[in-house]
Order: structure tokens, then C-alpha cells, then sequence
């Protein structure tokens, strides 16, 4: 499948989502396997991010809204990062560790 962050038409009133896709080669179309969509709803003109990790959870990125949001592998909201950065956010990669800083927990 596909995982996607689905901007949409902001002008057509439909919010932003995250997006995954299942595609069917042969018949050439894709079927939305799942999608979720923030509350409050957000509409953003550019630069969503979405990433799955291996143990299911979902990082999303509402880059113009300023808005990062983790979900849990059930689609719970685990945590939320709003800034005023807007645009500050466009794009996330996960990092197992950064070099030189020691984990805590």
C-alpha cells in the first residue's frame, strides 16, 4: 500500500488527512485503507508529511498549520506539537538515536 499525506483542495472545504492506500495493480485503482483526520479539523495548502514506524505507530505533520501530531498503532493521539513556525515543519525523518546525546527515560 501507499501511506500519504493528503493536502486536498482547501478551497473545496475538505480537511487535510493522513492517507493509506491499498492498490489493486491489475484493476489499476486504489481503495482507501485507512485515513485520519485531525480534531480539530485542519486544511493546509502545502508541505504534509506523514510516516509510519515499524511498530505501527504514525508520525503526521500538518507543515502550514504548524500542527505535528503521533499516533498510536490504534490511531489514538499519543502526543501533539503545535508551533507558530507554520511552514518551520515541512517534512519529519525518524532517527533511531542522535549522536552524542544519551536517552532517558
Amino acid at each position: 500500500g501507499v501511506l500519504m499525506f493528503d493536502d486536498r483542495d482547501p478551497t473545496s472545504g475538505e480537511d487535510s488527512r493522513l492517507l493509506q492506500l491499498t492498490l489493486d495493480d491489475s484493476a489499476m485503482t486504489g481503495t482507501a485503507a485507512w485515513t485520519w483526520h485531525h480534531d480539530p479539523t485542519l486544511s493546509i495548502y502545502a508541505l504534509g508529511d506523514v510516516d509510519r514506524a515499524e511498530d505501527g505507530s504514525t508520525l503526521g505533520v500538518y507543515s502550514s498549520a504548524g500542527v505535528m501530531v503521533d499516533l498510536s498503532p490504534e490511531g489514538e493521539v499519543r502526543w501533539e506539537l503545535g508551533t507558530e513556525l507554520a511552514v518551520g515543519i515541512p517534512y519529519v525523518v525518524r532517527l533511531a538515536e542522535l549522536p552524542g546525546v544519551q536517552r532517558v527515560r
